[in-house]
């Protein structure tokens, strides 16, 4: 969804002739941006504290 509305403001703005080059490399870094979080989201990393705390609980 949040894709689809960044797209139609994008598509606005340049009929409007109201973006900048400086505008839409913003643009592209958010979007940059946006996959790295997504991707994190799909790996589950354990935190190295998280591991000490287990290890605790199994001794």
């Amino acid at each position: 969804m949040y894709t689809y509305v960044m797209g139609r403001l994008l598509e606005e703005l340049k009929e409007a002739n109201k973006i900048t080059d400086e505008d839409l490399r913003l643009i592209a870094i958010c979007n940059i941006i946006e996959k790295q979080i997504a991707m994190q989201d799909d790996i589950h990393v354990t935190h190295p504290m998280d591991q000490e705390d287990e290890s605790d609980l199994n001794n």
